[in-house]
């Protein structure tokens, strides 16, 4: 168990709804199943095998048509800028796959790099890995350094941490500032999945703190300190950023940082410190309801039970459905029942037995859909979050999100398909993303479930406690 409280029911309540939250701020958790994971990665090889096939057949179709070949670089380059503009990626790599030969007489221009990036961003691996050969054998240091950075950054988002190691090995310095602190961070990050983690300390204390990336090494600066159990080490490290660097770091990240050391500070039993911490997030904060889930705590653990229940009602009058909320109803009536209000703490037991049962039957309802779960699924633009009904669930925690960006592009190469052969290999792979998908949702509403359960039982421990005590 993580956490430890002055609080009784040590050995399930209260506290295992803590334990999501307060690793939610690490950025390194364990991965999926590593059936799951082996299974995208598999589909992720497979994408590159079609992707390759489907711009060579394009290709083919394209010179019967006679499509013009270009023939100076700053052309190609104004071109497929305004496809990327139009959301045209099809049209984008097609261009640059069919004019690749202009582009290996053209090494050392910012525009190799672009179309690199391109290619990579779409998962066209071949063409990116034949052109990066053309770099290594034609051009500079500098520019195949950064060739690699980009290469760095396609396997950060697959999580595959050894080979985004030996992409950014050797190139820091041939990169320019924003990119060089950017290449130390994900090294970092690699490096502390590895679990390497005092080696991922020495390469985020080179990143300064002039830099975008200073408060997100900071914060994995103490992550590493708290995995290793330098508790003091981490709470000077958040705190200095936060006090002495706090105009050059966005509102959210500072929440972000807030929250993560008053858990921290609750781990170690400074409720007072911890108090002042979670005080300090932002009411429209993304962290909001953590915050109001940690001064909930911390009160209880003061034995300030009517502190306490003031931020826990503020939190279930909130309506959410994310797991915070949902524990509001669980610690709500064991503060009554601290204030010996025992009626009300046993209806609010009910209240919470009740809540919880009905929460469990919804996701349920959903997990009994026979086939096709994936399609009532919504992707949350720009932050790896899937919505089903009303429910939010985090997708790139233990996800590559490169599977996601996979699905889109897939939906977005069947419109240019008009040969049998490939369409055949595209229903394949597009029915076993899909299916994997179906699996993910349901691992992850099952993952909601057991946490709704545990809650469930704990608010059936609570009550048998009143009813234990009450006088005959």
């Amino acid at each position: 168990m993580l956490f430890h409280t002055s609080l009784p029911y040590k050995s399930t309540i209260l506290i295992c709804g803590i334990l999501p939250f307060f690793i939610s701020f690490f950025p390194f958790p364990a991965l999926a199943d590593a059936i799951t994971f082996s299974r995208i990665d598999e589909l992720d090889k497979r994408f590159q095998d079609f992707s390759s096939e489907y711009y060579k057949t394009l290709i083919l179709q394209r010179k019967k048509s006679k499509t013009p070949v270009f023939h100076q670089l700053s052309q190609l380059d104004r071109t497929v800028r305004q496809l990327e503009e139009k959301q045209q990626h099809v049209e984008a790599i097609t261009l640059i796959i069919y004019n690749l030969d202009l582009i290996r007489d053209n090494t050392e221009t910012p525009s190799t790099l672009y179309f690199i990036k391109l290619l990579l961003e779409r998962n066209e691996l071949e063409s990116a890995t034949n052109l990066f050969d053309s770099i290594q054998s034609n051009s500079n240091r500098v520019i195949i350094s950064n060739v690699q950075y980009e290469f760095a950054k396609y396997h950060l988002k697959r999580k595959k941490w050894k080979n985004t190691l030996k992409y950014l090995d050797g190139i820091v310095a041939d990169l320019v500032m924003h990119d060089a602190h950017y290449a130390l961070l994900i090294k970092g990050i690699s490096l502390q999945n590895l679990k390497e983690h005092r080696q991922a300390i020495k390469v985020y204390k080179q990143i300064p703190n002039t830099s975008k990336y200073f408060a997100h090494a900071t914060l994995n600066i103490a992550v590493a300190y708290i995995r290793q159990d330098w508790w003091t080490d981490a709470h000077i490290a958040i705190n200095e950023i936060l006090q002495k660097s706090r105009n050059k770091v966005s509102n959210e990240m500072a929440n972000r940082l807030f929250v993560m050391l008053g858990y921290s500070l609750m781990r170690k039993e400074y409720y007072r410190n911890a108090r002042d911490a979670f005080r300090s997030v932002n009411l429209d904060s993304h962290y909001a309801n953590q915050a109001l889930l940690g001064l909930t705590l911390t009160a209880a653990s003061q034995n300030d039970y009517i502190g306490a229940l003031n931020a826990a009602n503020i939190l279930k009058e909130k309506a959410d459905k994310d797991l915070p909320t949902e524990e509001s109803y669980l610690l709500i009536p064991y503060i009554y029942s601290r204030l010996d209000q025992h009626l009300t703490a046993s209806a609010g037991f009910d209240q919470a037995i009740n809540h919880y049962t009905r929460r469990i039957q919804e996701l349920e309802a959903i997990l009994s859909t026979n086939n096709h779960l994936e399609k009532r699924v919504s992707i949350i633009a720009n932050n790896n979050m899937l919505r089903i009904d009303d429910y939010e669930l985090d997708f790139s925690k233990q996800y590559p999100k490169s599977f996601l960006e996979n699905l889109t592009a897939l939906n977005e190469l069947e419109r240019y398909i008009n040969n049998q052969a490939i369409k055949k290999i595209f229903d394949r792979l597009y029915a076993d993303h899909q299916a994997t998908l179906d699996e993910i949702i349901r691992e992850l509403l099952n993952q909601r479930i057991s946490y709704l359960s545990s809650y469930t039982d704990q608010s059936r421990y609570g009550l048998a406690r009143i009813y234990d005590s009450s006088p005959e």
